[in-house]
């Protein structure tokens, strides 16, 4: 019998998400408030999961710029 292993998700706070994005930390709330990035709500804080974000961004704009 064969068993998958699932990497679990690494959830990061909205500082570690602003830096790999160069954005700051309100920037990502915001953007995770309006919807417009993969994130969860627990308490009063926002949470990510760092791969799901970045695959999202990449995802969403690979076709935004073309490859030279």
């Amino acid at each position: 019998m064969t068993t998958q292993t699932r990497k679990q998700p690494i959830y990061v706070n909205a500082q570690r998400i602003a830096d790999l994005l160069s954005l700051t930390p309100s920037c990502i709330t915001r953007l995770a408030r309006n919807g417009k990035i993969p994130a969860i709500k627990i308490k009063n804080s926002w949470r990510f999961d760092e791969a799901k974000v970045l695959r999202y961004i990449e995802k969403r704009y690979s076709n935004a710029y073309p490859q030279i």
